[in-house]
């Protein structure tokens, strides 16, 4: 019988973080929003992302160097996300920019098809500084 734990509430107030390693191609800042590197097949290389060519699988926890492995948020919760500047509002989609995240509305996402499969996460509060304390990160690997 596995065993269940109890989601976030009541009975527990520490929200879940999924982290897992990966292989910097390239110098990597925390905070910096990542994807998988798409040249080769080992699944375990990142970089910063692009809003074209890497697409965004989560949030860099900590800095390296190329070469470097590093701990990357992939799904949960995230204290450190590195925003474009723009003024972000409680409940903003957050979107793979050029290794930022770019706050967008739903309404704004709609009317931008391109932007859709770049969306990586949310943020549950309002920032007006460059870095996104208050974040969940959607699971996309």
């Amino acid at each position: 019988m596995s065993q269940q734990s109890i989601g976030q509430g009541p009975g527990n107030l520490v929200p879940d973080t999924e982290v897992k390693h990966f292989l910097c191609n390239g110098a990597v800042s925390k905070g910096d929003v990542v994807g998988l590197l798409l040249t080769g097949t080992t699944g375990y290389t990142i970089d910063q992302c692009t809003a074209t060519t890497i697409p965004p699988i989560g949030v860099a926890a900590e800095t390296g160097a190329d070469g470097a492995w590093i701990k990357v948020v992939t799904s949960g919760w995230c204290d450190y996300v590195t925003n474009d500047g723009t003024d972000v509002v409680a409940g903003d989609l957050l979107v793979g920019g050029a290794g930022v995240a770019v706050p967008m509305t739903v309404a704004e996402i709609e009317g931008d098809a391109s932007a859709a499969p770049q969306v990586f996460g949310q943020s549950l509060g309002a920032e007006t500084g460059t870095t996104c304390t208050e974040c969940i990160i959607y699971k996309r690997i």
